[in-house]
């Protein structure tokens, strides 16, 4: 009885131990569009709701942290990206799960525990991001600016949102399926969706900057829960 009772116990252990969910990698490209319309930067050429012909000079954000949902269950893939609409950038995930999901989540920014200053090193690109110290620290989730023609007026305006209120939780697509190989998708990311959907964003009537104003960063984040689609390819 001696002798059978370490094989019972390393039996017992093994049959508790979870088994492992088995994962992929996902290869996501990025696009930038207005209305369907592809992105040229520094190009008078697009159409604010507001009816003011505008540009994009610049768009740098981060993505983080996607949620699969499967018959009420959420599964997770933590990670954080920097973005830049000037290069041509892939996102390669890891560890993703298996199988036909419900809908799956992506954010604009970086979660609480992450949103430190210096967490993310002295890369150029993520000092380039930082959020003031008397704003509370940690990183800008994204900048938009460009420029804007009111009549004789030509003006420059700046859509910058941080701190952690403003996390902005995206629900890019329902019903999709991730395989065991060959997993790729598109995230197209569609500007004018800032300035519309639940709040009209008026740069002639709301302001055109809007770091640190609460009000304003409110009204955007909240606009820009539908920014970001996701297709597989």
């Amino acid at each position: 009885m001696k002798a059978i009772l370490p094989l019972l116990v390393l039996l017992i252990l093994f049959s508790c131990k979870k088994e492992e969910e088995p994962t992929t990698n996902m290869d996501i490209d990025i696009s930038y569009h207005i209305d369907g319309e592809a992105l040229i930067m520094d190009t008078m050429m697009y159409t604010l709701p507001e009816g003011l012909p505008f540009s994009v000079s610049r768009l740098e954000w981060y993505l983080s942290d996607m949620y699969l949902y499967r018959d009420g269950v959420r599964r997770d893939v933590r990670f954080i990206s920097y973005f830049s609409a000037r290069e041509e950038l892939r996102l390669h995930l890891e560890g993703v799960p298996l199988g036909d999901f419900d809908s799956l989540v992506m954010h604009i920014g970086l979660p609480a525990d992450k949103n430190l200053s210096y967490s993310l090193g002295n890369a150029p690109e993520h000092i380039g991001m930082f959020w003031p110290e008397n704003m509370g620290g940690g990183y800008h989730f994204m900048k938009l600016e460009g420029h804007s023609v009111d009549g004789e007026n030509n003006f420059g305006f700046a859509i910058h949102i941080g701190n952690n209120d403003y996390y902005v939780r995206n629900k890019v697509c329902e019903k999709f399926h991730i395989g065991e190989s060959g997993n790729a998708a598109q995230l197209e990311f569609n500007i004018l969706e800032w300035f519309r959907n639940p709040n009209d964003y008026s740069l002639s009537e709301d302001g055109t900057y809007t770091m640190g104003v609460d009000s304003l960063m409110r009204k955007v984040a909240r606009n820009g829960r539908d920014v970001l689609t996701l297709t597989a390819q």
